[in-house]
């Protein structure tokens, strides 16, 4: 009967609804730094022949 307070203690910290504003700060630094390092320098081949003019 212990454990089972002690479960739901743990999963309830993460998943909490007033942490909403603590889960969008992860969610906007991820978006930024997973899109500008591959767009750029990869699908953009033409921006890689302005620069070397």
């Amino acid at each position: 009967m212990v454990p089972h307070p002690e479960p739901p203690c743990r999963y309830s910290p993460p998943p909490r609804p007033q942490n909403s504003s603590s889960a969008l700060s992860p969610l906007p630094r991820r978006r930024p730094l997973a899109p500008p390092p591959p767009p750029p320098p990869f699908p953009t081949p033409e921006f890689s022949g302005q620069r070397s003019y």
